[in-house]
This record gives C-alpha cells, sequence and structure tokens, in this order.
C-alpha cells in the first residue's frame, strides 16, 4: 500500500502531520499578550507536562510557527558557517580574538571581515534578537544573548546576557572556572525564534530541543533540573523545574498581537481580519531640518516599520535618538521594515540628507 511519510519515514497522520509554513490564522486565533502556566506542586527537580493556550507558538514576527534558538536552521553566523566554508576565497573565516568572562561584564570580541556584527545582531535594548555560542577545544560551551555591540573596524565586541530580555551581564552554560578560555575559540551566532519569554525565568531556566519524532516521556525523562522544552505546534512544555515554585508567567513578542494604545494623539487602525492593529503614533513631519527632529517615539516596543517620503529631497532617518544613522530615505519612495527591534520610550528621528535640501511629507508607522 502506497501512503505518504514525512523525512523520518514516520507515516502521515494524525500523530505525525503534514507540516504547514502558513500558520497565520492560527496566531490570529491566539492574541495573547501573556498568560500564567501552573506546574505542578513539587520540589526542585519535579518533571511534568503543561499545555499554553497560545498554539501554535509562533516565532517573533509572526510569520511561521517559532522553534528553538539552537536549531541548525536558525544558524545565521559563526566559525563554522557554511558560508565560510563553501568559498574560502570570497569570505574569509572570521576569529575570536578575546573573551571576557567576569561577572557582570561578559562580552566576546571577534574579527569579522565579512558582515557588520553590529548592524546584524545588535539590540541595545528591549528583547534580544540573537544568541551566541562560545566553544572552547575541551568541549566546554558558553551561551547567552547579544545586545549592545561595539565596532572598530573589521573587530567587534559584543555584550553577552543571561536571559533573552532583561537578565544581566553575564555567560550561562559550562561554569567559567573549567572554561578553557586561552585559544582556538568557535562561536556561532543564531536567529531567537521565539515569541515567548519568562517574565522571571527562575522556574524554568534553560530551554532545549524538542525533537517531534521522539516520544514525549521519553524526552521528559532525560531533563535535568531548570530544563525544559517546547513543542512550538502543539503549544505544550515538558519541564523539569529548578524550584519549588508553582507558576510562572509567559509573554509572547509575536507582532499579530494587538499592543494596546500607542501614544498621545495616536490612532489605532484595525486590519480587514479585525485580528490585528497597526500602531500610528505622532503626526506627519512636513518639513525637514538638517538636524534631528522627533518623529515618534513607540510607547510599547515594536517590530514593524513602515516609512514614506513624498517630495524630491532625501531624509536620514534614526531609530536609536539620533545615536546612530540607520538608513536613508528617498524622496517619493516608501519602506517596510520586518522583524526589526524598536525599543520602546526611544525617539524615531529624521533629518535632511544633504544640508539646505528640506525633505517633505514624511511620515513613520510602528507596530
Amino acid at each position: 500500500m502506497n501512503y505518504l511519510t514525512n523525512e523520518h519515514g514516520k507515516a502521515i497522520g494524525p500523530l505525525h502531520p503534514l507540516s504547514v509554513e502558513d500558520h497565520s490564522l492560527g496566531s490570529r486565533r491566539a492574541e495573547l499578550t501573556s498568560e500564567t502556566v501552573t506546574f505542578i506542586t513539587g520540589a526542585a527537580g519535579f518533571k511534568g507536562r503543561v499545555g499554553l493556550r497560545s498554539k501554535p507558538v509562533s516565532n517573533p514576527r509572526g510569520t511561521g510557527v517559532g522553534s528553538y534558538w539552537r536549531s541548525d536552521e536558525n544558524e545565521v553566523d559563526g566559525s563554522g558557517y557554511k558560508l565560510y566554508t563553501l568559498n574560502p576565497v570570497m569570505y574569509k573565516k572570521p576569529q575570536v580574538v578575546s573573551l571576557v568572562e567576569t561577572d557582570g561584564a561578559a562580552t566576546i570580541t571577534i574579527e569579522n571581515e565579512n558582515i557588520d556584527m553590529e548592524q546584524m545582531f545588535e539590540t541595545p535594548s528591549g528583547a534580544r534578537r540573537v544568541a551566541l555560542t562560545v566553544h572552547d577545544q575541551s568541549g566546554g560551551q558558553m551561551y547567552g544573548w547579544v545586545g549592545p555591540v561595539a565596532k572598530a573596524g573589521n573587530t567587534y565586541t559584543l555584550d553577552i546576557f543571561n536571559a533573552p530580555t532583561g537578565g544581566s551581564q553575564n555567560w550561562s552554560g559550562t561554569a567559567i572556572a573549567t572554561f578553557n578560555n586561552t585559544q582556538n575559540l568557535s562561536y556561532y551566532v543564531y536567529r531567537y525564534e521565539a515569541s515567548l519569554v519568562w517574565t522571571t525565568g527562575t522556574i524554568l531556566t534553560r530551554e532545549v530541543a524538542y525533537d517531534p519524532q521522539r516520544s514525549f516521556e521519553d524526552q521528559l525523562r532525560t531533563l535535568a533540573s531548570g530544563e525544559w522544552f517546547l513543542d512550538y505546534a502543539g503549544g505544550e512544555i515538558g519541564y523539569c523545574k529548578a524550584t519549588t515554585g508553582t507558576s510562572d508567567t509567559a509573554t509572547y513578542r509575536a507582532p499579530g498581537i494587538d499592543l494596546g494604545a500607542g501614544a498621545a494623539g495616536s490612532s489605532t487602525i484595525r486590519t480587514t481580519e479585525g485580528s490585528t492593529s497597526m500602531l500610528v503614533r505622532g503626526t506627519e513631519d512636513e518639513v525637514g531640518a538638517d538636524s534631528y527632529t522627533t518623529i515618534i517615539t513607540p510607547a510599547t516596543a515594536c517590530t514593524h516599520l513602515l516609512i514614506s517620503l513624498k517630495g524630491t529631497n532625501d531624509a536620514i532617518i534614526s531609530l536609536d535618538d539620533g545615536v546612530t544613522e540607520h538608513m536613508v530615505i528617498v524622496g517619493g519612495e516608501a519602506v517596510a521594515l520586518d522583524g526589526i527591534t524598536i525599543s520602546a520610550g526611544v525617539a524615531i528621528k529624521a533629518k535632511n540628507k544633504t544640508a539646505g535640501s528640506n525633505y517633505t511629507n514624511l511620515n513613520i508607522s510602528v507596530w
């Protein structure tokens, strides 16, 4: 008998259905900003399973089902990244220059001639977008999430934090005392592809991979204290508690969520589906100037940006209160960006690209 199977040879059916890339209808049904998750009462080391109200759990952009950050599909840079191994003539392998392990001052310095790591990976504030692992020659591994990045030519110093949001500037993973920070270190950078973040993160402290082809119970059995995994499609968590706590709040960063009211003078525009909201903050800036002018100050962190500029003169846009010149907007054009980090309370500003050539009719929307 002929029947469909998946890549692992399992017959397609209710237990092993075909995967679906577009889950937009599912994400629109679950407009949750957060939910309280209750764990089974018990001491540290107690194992259990719990279902989420939000399912499937989307990625931060809301374009598909989320995934464990350390999956191979989420790798975007590193010592062994395929870009450098496939074409070593065009691309030079990046090198770890130095590593700081000190509590409260964790950093890694990398020489990379192929990409601008500051533009690609920096998150000055808010929910961090990428995670990084570093490996020594004896098998030790430390990891953390990338915050601010300092650039000096082709060399970048990345501040590392122990949580995707909040946390402290410290490494996680192999104990600092046993990590061999001397030579031949390698690193890997991954997109953080989970919209779910724990508010306290003290009961469940370390996410590990979930394998849909293995039984849930078998994977639950192997968990160590504080470890947890998530079936992103089914919305079910397997966990081993690190403390005696019985609940934590899961917050969701997906842009499909109604983020609430904007700043004063703003309006909320509903889409035709009536499920998501665009936050239009501020008013149109009619005429530009040679120095930065505040256009919008978002009240909440956002991941989408829409800019339109009429007239013939160009403008420069800064997303961090005028500290960095992030982009040039050409007169008469519109630009839409998705999956970026726009921090709450940090002004988005604009100024003339060419001194004395005032831009006209600039409008910026974020959500």
